[in-house]
Formats: C-alpha cells, structure tokens, sequence
C-alpha cells in the first residue's frame, strides 16, 4: 500500500525532489506550479482577465475575495499525471475541478505542456479555462443544467482568444472538437438533450462536449432562436422533463439537427470584450519554502481525498516529508491533516502547535485547531465543553470572517452537541452558502435546517440545482430523496 501511495505522489510531480515550487497569488487565484515565474505571472494574469471578461459577459458583480475562496490551481506534469490524481477510470480526463466550501480546486496540466503523451492536443489554457468555468457557473448561476450544457458552455467560454492589446474574444470556434463534430453518430442529438442519466462511453462523451459545445455556440447567436435556450433551463427548473422542456423550447430536433450541421460550416461569431474592462489587479508570485515545497504532493493528494485504507501509508510518507521542518507551518499543517486521518489526534495537535508557534494568527492553524477540538468531542461524550469548542472556532473565523468553513463549523458544533441551532448558528450558514454556493455539502446543511424551520420552498430551491446534477453521486441522491419528501404544494410549481 505505501509503495502505491509513493508512486501516485511521486506521478503527480515526477521531479519534486528537484523542482522549484512557485506560488501566484491574484485577486481570485491561488496557484502552484514548477514554471517560470514571469511565465506564472502572464499565466495568472490571464486568469483573472478571463475572470473579468466572464463577468462582463454574465452581468455578475466583482466583490472582493476572501483567500479561502480563491480557486487553487495545482499545475502538473501532463495528463497523465492529471488522471493518476483523479483516479478511477478517467482515460479521457485531461484536467478536474472539485468545487469545496474553501480553496475550490482545479487540476491542470503543465503551462508548456503540449499533448505529447500520447492523448493529442488539448491546449493546457483550453483545459484551465474550461474547468474554471464549471466554477464560476457553480459560483455564480447555481440552477438545474443538463450535462450538454454544463460542458457546452464550459467549452463555450474556454475556446477565448487573448489579442495582444488586451481584449478576450469568448466563443471563438473549438478546433480540438472539430474531428468528433465530423463523426456526430456517436451520440445523436435527441438523445443528448433527453437522456442526463445513462453512462456514457469515452466516444459518447467526446461527442457530449462537442455537439454540447456547437448547440451552446448556436443558441447564444442564432437570431431565429434567441430566448430559447432560457426558456429551456428555466423550464428544467420549474420541474419540466428534459425532454419535454427541449420540445417545447427547440421543436423538432431534426430540424435542430439539420440547423447545427449547417451552422457548424459557416464561419462563427465570437464576442470580443474590450480590454479596458478585463483588468487583472495585483499578482504576486513567490517561491515556496521548502517545507512546503517538501509536501506539496501531498497536499495535492489531501485536495483530491484520501481514502481511509490508504491513511496509514499517507501518514508515514507525511511524517517523513515534514520531519526535517519542524519550524515550517505549511509542512506541519499537511502533517496534521496527515496525522488527523490516521486516528493519532495527539501527534495531529502537536503539528498545530508547532504550526501555531510560528505563525500564531495563522487563518490556517487556527482553523486546524478548531477542527481538532471539534474532533476531541468525541473524547469527552455528554461533558464535552462546547462553549470552548466555539471559542476556538470563534478565533479562526475571526482571523478570516469570510471563509465559511468556521462558519459551518460553528453551526456544525450544535448538530454534534445534540443542540438546537442558535439564530446565530443558522445566520452563520446561510452566510457560508452565500459565499459558497458550489460546496454540496453546504447546499444539504443549508437544505436540512431550512426543512427543520418549515421553510419548504427555500429547501426546494438550495436542493435542486444539486438533485438535478448530471454527475451521479451519494450527495446528489440525498438531495433528490429530501427533494421527493418535500410537501407537496411546494415541491411543484
């Protein structure tokens, strides 16, 4: 088991014990990789001038960001260090997006990596900007969307032109979904647009974001069919078929059908954003320390979860990675959490301190000690001393008021303790959901305490851009049961 651990840490960054690690902090990013610092630098500042022309684009406000809710971007090898992350059978992924309450995370291949393992030309910007926009859409425009839409749009906004004076051209044509479109037999339209729950095959799926990414492209320009796409999802929303909903909004999908091989030869608009309204704001880039350079693998890993078989194995390679940086909070933090998983709380308490010791206003440390005391309950049963749980939890949102992790576990707190929730409590996870309405989680929490309160058609509507999600999960069932069991009367419209 340790030997396997090994290797999926060392496949993630092949040459860690010589890599320089670099950190680019911007306005809505927090990004780690090996490149050259003036390269991350045009790289982050691109980010965040596609943040600026998405905004511009969606009409959404631009409200400062809290460092726990900037996006971390963990830049690797290739894509096949991308899928050993990922896990499972993902031989088509070419880079992930996790959405989480803080630190939502995107993985990516390397800035100059060009396709070269063997999986063609998926340009590693294409893939960033695709995978950000899962973000931003989860971020921003929370609702029910069939999965050809969630991937047509990602792919939609990530084929973006960056012109040398500064302007961004959005919905530019996808040439690397050029071959699919030319086999279009592989998933047929009507299918796609009626059918969110079958698995797809990798053809299935090419096809998916291809023909996904052609309907979005059309619906946004065609002048004949302008207001449909809107009609359609809010009709998803109100509770109508995907079926039902595309015949009502589209018609014949074989007319649809014609229109898009038509549309697919001519020559296609794109919308260019000025750049006097895509400003980056400040970037930083620094060199990490090495104790942090020393364990970035494996928080990379902690990003992405570790199972419980593997905790032992991961607590060893931690211990050994952080051993020689005992004064290093980065280092001893990845160690707690290492430690924590593994059931040792003594030795996860004694990372803290040393944590805490060098940086002791640290939003991190003190939000790792919150987590520990929260942990330590189970010690103590019915005499656990709440009141210092939540001051510890208190501290950690002070030092950072709009992360909404001490929020919720704040809130979190009296849900263990068997306590009815104060209206503090409540306040405080409503504020968690509306800075991170992307987090399933959060969404069930919010859901819960809002069915709890009798306030039936806000559950309904924090439930059901989660239960009508196309990617299948444990969390996604849970929301579709306690959307099923919601009253009547207003679990329709």
């Amino acid at each position: 088991m340790k030997k396997t651990m090994l290797a999926l840490i060392l496949a993630m960054s092949p040459t860690a014990a010589l890599a320089e690690w670099h950190e680019a902090r911007s306005p809505h990013f927090t990004i780690y990789s090996e490149d050259d610092p003036k390269a991350l630098a045009a790289y982050a500042d691109k980010l965040e001038r596609f943040d600026h022309a998405l905004r511009r684009l969606r009409k959404v406000d631009d409200p400062p960001v809290s460092p726990a809710n900037r996006v971390t971007i963990f830049v690797v090898r290739g894509t096949s260090a991308v899928r050993k992350l990922l896990g499972g059978d993902n031989s088509w992924a070419a880079g992930f997006y996790r959405p989480r309450a803080a630190h939502s995370l995107i993985v990516t291949p390397s800035l100059d990596f060009a396709g070269n393992d063997g999986r063609g030309a998926l340009d590693p910007m294409t893939v960033l900007l695709h995978e950000y926009t899962h973000h931003f859409l989860l971020e921003n425009f929370a609702a029910a969307y069939p999965v050809w839409f969630v991937e047509g749009f990602a792919e939609f906004a990530s084929a973006a032109q960056f012109d040398a004076d500064g302007a961004i051209g959005i919905g530019l044509p996808a040439q690397h979904r050029a071959r699919t479109l030319a086999r279009p037999d592989a998933l047929p339209l009507s299918t796609m647009l009626a059918d969110d729950k079958r698995k797809l095959n990798d053809r299935e799926k090419a096809s998916l974001y291809a023909t996904g990414w052609l309907l979005t492209h059309y619906l946004f320009f065609a002048d004949a069919r302008k207001g449909q796409l809107a009609r359609y999802l809010n009709a998803i929303n109100n509770g109508t078929s995907r079926q039902e909903a595309a015949q009502a909004a589209f018609g014949d999908p074989d007319v649809l059908g014609r229109e898009l091989n038509a549309y697919e030869r001519r020559k296609l608009d794109y919308i260019r954003i000025p750049p006097a309204t895509v400003a980056s704001g400040r970037i930083e880039v620094v060199g990490l320390s090495p104790g942090a350079a020393a364990v970035l693998p494996l928080r990379m890993r902690l990003k992405r979860g570790v199972l419980r078989p593997d905790a032992a194995a991961f607590v060893k390679l931690a211990r050994s990675a952080a051993a020689p940086f005992p004064n290093d909070p980065d280092a001893q933090l990845v160690l707690a959490d290492a430690e924590a998983m593994a059931g040792e709380l003594d030795a996860c308490d004694a990372a803290i301190a040393r944590a805490l010791a060098t940086r002791p206003d640290s939003p991190a440390g003190l939000l790792a000690r919150a987590h520990s005391v929260m942990r330590r309950r189970d010690d103590h049963g019915a005499r656990a001393d709440w009141p210092a749980i939540r001051t510890a939890i208190s501290r950690a949102n002070k030092a950072e008021p709009d992360n909404p992790l001490p929020l919720m576990l704040y809130y979190d707190s009296f849900i263990a303790g068997q306590q009815s929730p104060t209206r503090l409590a409540v306040d405080g996870l409503e504020r968690a959901f509306e800075i991170a309405p992307q987090d399933p989680g959060l969404r069930l929490r919010l859901a819960t305490q809002l069915v709890t309160d009798k306030r039936f058609e806000e559950a309904r509507m924090v439930l059901a851009p989660l239960a009508y999600s196309p990617h299948a999960g444990s969390q996604v069932e849970t929301a579709r049961d306690m959307l099923d069991r919601l009253p009547v009367e207003t679990a329709s419209r």
